[in-house]
Formats: structure tokens, C-alpha cells, sequence
């Protein structure tokens, strides 16, 4: 639950600030009201939950060994750990001790800096590393594998498409830079371009993925459907998923109330295709989630 709500706030964290930039950015742009962010993150929030009940199945359970769910898994280990108690309870919590103690004598004490770089001139880039438990934490969770695959994308990022946009740019500007490569130096390049390369990539991994789980997306539904009116008892009480038949229900008054607010500007047609792309987006960012965590 709390890892759940942790994502929950995060969705309105890095999307809401965009509509205020946007307001600052132009005179006929009024700031969103309090109660109009507070209905879209409501109907979003509850969007995504009735997605993730169909989704439960395919990525949590079908997947279960696969996708780590690097937070969810710390989160359950913890409470796990608080219940049974003995020397499982003493690792967890002597960690959480020894991180608390690290994060007050690095940020607190700052008797040392948290986040570290290094320039490397003649190339015109540069490295460093947040040195921080948690990472390293997540990492753990993650795996070799996954955790691999971030770092390479770390090293072709700063070693490869950094130096070849400062030696081939030289003078130029390109959007969404606003002034030439050659003043921007590593982390202006970073900024400008190698973030939006690397959104590129997880959206492209995550369409890819999408594509590739399709089949069991499309089994679970099936099964969704198949259940409408039947009451199927299942002996685990984490097993047991919401009807679908109320979880359809839920998503027509979702559409329904993004088509009446007048604070929301689309049609009927358009709060449709709102739920139907949110369905895919979900499945796409639960996987991102599931094998890197929504740090």
C-alpha cells in the first residue's frame, strides 16, 4: 500500500507542475485551482487502479520471478520481517540504522557530498555516481541482469553520444538547446538531448514489452470476461480481485465524469480514447515499475 500510494503521488508530482509552466509561459493560460488538480489526479488515480486489477494477474502472478518490483518487494520484506521478528528483523532493521546513520553524516553533517562527478575534458563529458543505500538497495533488488543494463545505458549515454554531440555540434544550436553545444558542456547536453533519448528508450522497451505480453494481457482478459456474472470461490484472500463487472462500471463513470466537467475539455469520444490509452500506458509503465522500480 505504501509503495502503491508512493506512485500514486508521483504521477501528479511530475505531470501537475507542467500545467503551471505552461500558465507562467503564456497570459492566456490560467493556473489550475486546487479542486481541478485534485478531480484529474482522483480520476487518474482511480483509472489506474481499475487497470491494475486486470494487470494484477499478468504482471505480478504470470511474472512472478521476473519482474522484481524493487520497491513493492522492499516494502513486503519489511512488514514481513516486523511480524515474524528474530534474525530476519534484526538484518532489516540494522540496515535501516546503518542507512539513517549514513544519510544524517552525508546530507545531515555533510561531512561528505552524497553526489559525486568527475569532467573529463579532452572528451567533453564526464562521470559520477549518487552514492547513496538506497541505490545500491535497488540494485540489489533488481539484479545483475537489469541493473547491467542500466549502467550500460550510463555508459553509452556520457561515453558515446555525449563526446559525439560536442565534437560534431561545435557552434550549433539545435532544439531544444537554446544556445550553441559548445556552451553547454556536459551536463547542457545531458539536459537538452541524452534525457530525451533515454525517455525514448524506455517508452520503445516498454511498447516492445507491451507487445510481447500481449498474449497473456489478452488471456487475463478473457478470463475477465468470462467471469461476468459468475462467483468463483478462491481460498486465498490476495488471490481475490474486484468483480469485473464492477470494475466496468467504474471505468463508464470515470469516462462519464471526464466528459460532464466542464473543467475537462474533451468529448465523450475523447474521454473514450483518454481510458483506452490510459490502459495502455499503464501496462507499459507497470512493467518499467516491475523491473526498475518507480524511483
Amino acid at each position: 500500500m505504501g509503495s502503491a500510494g508512493e506512485s500514486l503521488a508521483a504521477g501528479a508530482i511530475f505531470t501537475i507542475p507542467a500545467l503551471f509552466m505552461w500558465a507562467s509561459e503564456s497570459d492566456a493560460v490560467s493556473k489550475p485551482a486546487f479542486w481541478v488538480i485534485a478531480v484529474i489526479a482522483l480520476c487518474a488515480a482511480v483509472l489506474g487502479l481499475i487497470f491494475m486489477v486486470p494487470l494484477r494477474s499478468a504482471l505480478i502472478v504470470e511474472e512472478h520471478g521476473t519482474l522484481p518490483f524493487p520497491e513493492g518487494t522492499a516494502c513486503a520484506e519489511v512488514l514481513l520481517a516486523g511480524e515474524e521478528g528474530g534474525e530476519k528483523s534484526k538484518i532489516v532493521f540494522s540496515g535501516l540504522g546503518v542507512s539513517a546513520l549514513y544519510k544524517f553524516i552525508a546530507d545531515g553533517l555533510c561531512l561528505f557530498p552524497s553526489e559525486i562527478d568527475w569532467s573529463i575534458k579532452p572528451l567533453g563529458t564526464g562521470f559520477g555516481a549518487d552514492v547513496l543505500p538506497a541505490l545500491a538497495s535497488v540494485g540489489y533488488i533488481c539484479g545483475k541482469k537489469i541493473a547491467s543494463f542500466m549502467f550500460t545505458g550510463g555508459v553509452i549515454g556520457w561515453f558515446v553520444v555525449i563526446p559525439l554531440i560536442s565534437f560534431f555540434g561545435s557552434s550549433s544550436i539545435f532544439p531544444p538547446a537554446k544556445a550553441p553545444v559548445s556552451e553547454l558542456g556536459a551536463w547542457g547536453i545531458w539536459s537538452s538531448y541524452i534525457r530525451y533519448v533515454g525517455a525514448g528508450a524506455v517508452a520503445t522497451g516498454g511498447i516492445i514489452s507491451l507487445i510481447k505480453s500481449m498474449p497473456t494481457i489478452i488471456s487475463t482478459f478473457k478470463k475477465a470476461i468470462s467471469g461476468f456474472g459468475h462467483k468463483e470461490s478462491v481460498e486465498v484472500r490476495t488471490n481475490r480481485d474486484m468483480p469485473s463487472k464492477l470494475l466496468l462500471i467504474m471505468a463508464l463513470v470515470i469516462i462519464l465524469v471526464i466528459w460532464i466537467l466542464p473543467v475537462i475539455p474533451v468529448g465523450f469520444l475523447g474521454a473514450l480514447i483518454i481510458v483506452i490509452f490510459g490502459f495502455f500506458f499503464a501496462t507499459v509503465s507497470s512493467r518499467m515499475v516491475g523491473l526498475v522500480g518507480s524511483s
